[in-house]
Parts: structure tokens; sequence; C-alpha cells
């Protein structure tokens, strides 16, 4: 059979498409092994050591890293394989998507002497049920327009309602506008602005928007504004007055005295996944590859596995096979594979091999790592689970307690609290910070260690995690101040609380 012919009969194509496939899954694994450099680079970077104008301009390489991990996450890594369903598209919450444009684009505003002002009408839902990936992708071409062509002045982003079932996005600026001839031609791919807008480019940016908002059944409109300057408003269907979005659970497991086995030749890895089980309370074992990690799985017990599958030495597949077939006591324990392949036939070997979750590269926050450790632990056997309930309480066979002592705890809890509240919105990391330092000392003096626990994983959020993982953490760190709070009150009240 001639090389016509293969590929162009049946078995041929069959052939090609699987190897297009694969072809596609192996640059989705390397895409995801180099952004996971990229961000566990930056998490590495001593936040005192910048000024603050290098943290925004760090916080925007962050914010464009989080932006590609999505793409590869629901564009490139979704599954093309027969049987193989995508996800379904993230909402957009609001909040987040703010924030998003806040820290990508305003620095990068601000190093050309330009500013970004982002205006939400009060009237704008908290949250959409829409792809908010596409949307994204929408702004970012725009806001990247908008930077490229727009040499002087601010740039506004604007979001309201139209009406009650339409969100409506402008981006304006105060640059050259479009020429007639554009306005006749906006969306065509290929097709630029060379009288006004002569930078070089491929023309894509303006039709990818058009393609993407057309797939939301939106309407993209381009005009120059009477004041100078362009405008561009996106207007895009909605569910009137959304109904909340169920939200995956965001308890922290407690790892205090669990045995964690950590398997990862990348520094970074070992790095990042070192803090974060360190702020759930867990002092991990780390290994650089899988023969020595498999020898110290058969040698010592453990309670958790984090392996990678790609490693020198034995696979990540090879270290959990001997694991589960080993016939120690601890064989069944919850293990958690960690790649950057989260697909098709890799998937399936995975969890046949007997992971209970699959962690994505790049990793993306604490919270993902906690909800993948609550996956394999129920998957797990219920005698091998190292995630202990976690119950806020007060142990005080240590602390001599007085009125004096109660008091000034009592204060301080309500201090931090306060604290804590304003640094929500808008976000102060910085505050954050100082507040979680202090109410790991507070918490600690008063025996709460769950408290504690819960302040440092904040605090570990804090520096290398999302913006959502950061607000749920800190909503449910206040709810467990106050309860402390609370408690204090009641026992101090009810003459519980003994001078040791």
């Amino acid at each position: 059979m001639n090389t016509y012919t293969a590929l162009h009969s049946p078995m041929g194509a069959c052939s090609g498409e699987h190897e297009r496939i694969e072809q596609r899954s192996l640059l989705e694994h390397d895409l995801r092994a180099a952004l996971c450099e990229i961000r566990g680079g930056l998490q590495m970077i001593p936040e005192a050591d910048l000024s603050p104008v290098s943290r925004k301009q760090i916080e925007r390489i962050q914010a464009a890293s989080d932006f590609l991990s999505h793409l590869i996450e629901r564009g490139i890594g979704a599954s093309d394989a027969p049987g193989k369903h995508r996800r379904a598209p993230e909402p957009l919450w609001l909040a987040r998507f703010a924030d998003m444009l806040e820290r990508r684009w305003a620095p990068a505003a601000q190093a050309s002497d330009r500013q970004l002002q982002i205006a939400i009408s009060e009237s704008v839902p908290s949250v959409f049920q829409i792809d908010a990936l596409k949307v994204e992708r929408i702004l970012s071409n725009l806001l990247s327009n908008a930077l490229s062509y727009a040499a002087q002045g601010q740039i506004t982003v604007t979001i309201e309602m139209a009406d009650p079932s339409t969100l409506r996005i402008r981006v304006c600026d105060e640059g050259p506008g479009f020429s007639e001839a554009f306005l006749t031609h906006a969306g065509t791919a290929g097709w630029r602005d060379t009288a006004l807008r002569p930078k070089e480019g491929k023309g894509l940016g303006l039709f990818i928007c058009k393609t993407l908002t057309q797939s939301l059944g939106g309407a993209l409109t381009l005009s120059n504004r009477a004041e100078g300057g362009a405008q561009i408003a996106l207007e895009l269907p909605v569910l009137p007055k959304t109904a909340p979005v169920p939200r995956e659970p965001c308890t922290l497991p407690d790892l205090s005295g669990a045995r964690v086995l950590v398997a990862d030749d990348s520094q970074t890895n070992q790095f990042v996944l070192a803090a974060m089980l360190g702020a759930l309370g867990a002092s991990p074992m780390i290994y650089a590859d899988g023969t020595s990690a498999r020898a110290a799985l058969l040698a010592q017990s453990v309670d958790l596995v984090i392996v990678d599958i790609e490693m020198p030495g034995a696979s990540g597949l090879e270290v959990i096979k001997c694991l589960r077939a080993s016939g120690v006591p601890w064989a069944d324990c919850p293990v958690i594979a960690c790649t950057g392949h989260v697909q098709g036939p890799n998937l399936d070997a995975i969890r046949t091999a007997g992971a209970g979750a699959l962690l994505a590269k790049p990793l993306e926050g604490l919270m993902a790592l906690s909800r993948r450790i609550c996956e394999a632990v129920q998957a797990a056997p219920p005698h091998l689970n190292p995630c202990k309930e976690v119950v806020p309480g007060l142990s005080l066979e240590c602390t001599k307690w007085d009125s004096a002592l109660a008091q000034h705890v009592i204060a301080d809890l309500r201090a931090i609290h306060d604290g804590l509240r304003a640094a929500q919105d808008p976000l102060d990391r910085d505050a954050i910070r100082t507040q979680c330092h202090m109410l790991s000392a507070v918490a600690g003096t008063a025996g709460d260690m769950c408290l504690t626990r819960h302040a440092r994983a904040l605090n570990c959020s804090n520096q290398h995690g999302p913006v959502q993982d950061i607000a749920d953490l800190t909503r449910e760190t206040l709810d467990r101040v106050t309860r402390l709070i609370h408690q204090l009150e009641r026992h101090f009240s009810t003459n519980e609380f003994y001078s040791l």
C-alpha cells in the first residue's frame, strides 16, 4: 500500500487520528511541565525581597500563568478520545474575574505609564452561568489590543447589566480609535488596521473575540468614542438572577502526625508540595526518584502517598503497583498521582494501578490539593484514613488561665477577626499575612491547634494559591475565629477557666 492510499484509507485515517491525539497529549504534558516550573519558581521568590513594583509584576505573571493553566486544562487538555466527554465549563464568578483583570493587566498598563480602571455596577450578580474561560479569553484579547494601540491615557473596563438577562462589558481607551475601513472589516481573520493602528500582528485578536462571542450567543460592537479613542462593547446573554452554583466543599484535612511520602523529581514541585502539606500539619518525606521512593514505601509505614508518574528510576505507575501488591499493612493507603497527563488512556492506567485521586500539574493551590487528598481518602478503606476530623476545641493542659489572660486572648482574636475581614475586599495580601502570623500565635496560646493550622493554611494559600482559595479560606477562618471567641466567652462566663 503506497503512502497516499494508507493516508486516505479508513485504517490510515484512524491511525492518523490516534497519532494526532497522541501528539496533542505529549504537547500537553510538556506545556504543563514548563508551566509548573514557571509557577513554582515564582512561588519560591522570597516576597520580602520584592519592591512593591516588582511584587505587582510577579502577580501579573502569576495571573497570566493561571490563565494559561486554565487554557491547557479546558482547551488543549480537553479529551478528544472516543467516549470521553469535555468537562462542563466553569461559571463566571465576578469577584474572581475582576481580580484576574486587575492582577494581570493593571501592572502591564502601569509599566507603560497608563492606568487600568475597572468599574462594576452594583446591579451585576456575583456569579453567572456562562463559560468563564471564553469570557476571559475575549477580555484578554481586547485588553491586549488596547495596551498595544492606545499609546497613552486610561483604559477603562465597565461591567454592567444592559438588561436583566444581558451582561455588558465595555472596554474603552484613549488611543487613535478605529479607521472606517477597519470598522467595516473588523473581526475578519488576518485583517488589520494599518492606517491608525500600524502595530505588528497577525490580525487574529478580534477574530478570536468575535468567534468566542458568537459561540456564547452574544454580540461584539466596535465604535469610536465622541471624546476620542476606541470602544468595544461585549453583550452576552445570561440567566437573570443566576442561582448559586454548587461548590466543592473546602474543608481542610488535618494531617497532623500523618506520615506523608512525596515522590517527585522536580525540586520546584517538592518545595510547593512540602509548603502546602506543612500548612495542613504534615512533615512530608521527600524522594526525588521512583526507586528510592519504592524502597521507602516497603520499609516504613505511611498514611498518604503523593507520587509523580514520570520520574527517574521506577515510574510512578510502578511505585503504585508495587505498593498495592506488596502485602504490607499500609498497602491500601490513599495514593494521589501527580501528573501533567490528565486524560485518555494515561488516566485509565493511573486509576487501574491503584491511585485514588489525580493531582494535575501545574499545581493550582492548597484547596486543589486538599480536595484531592479527601478524594483519595474516600477511595481508601476507612481504617486507613489519615484525615482527622477538624473540630475547633481547647486544650488548656499547659496553659495557666486567669481572668487577665482570657481577656487579652479574646481582645486579640477580635482584632484579628476585624483585620482579616477588612483585608478581604479589596484583597490585601500583606494584611492577611500579618493577621495569619498573629492568629497562629494567639490560637496556639488558646490551645486551638486546629485554628493554628488554619492560619498556616491561609498564609500558605495567600502566598501561593489562587484568589478564590484565599477567599474561601479567609471566610472559613473568620468563622472559626468567631466560634473560638464565643467558646472562650462561654467558658469564662461559666467559670470553666481555671488557674492551674
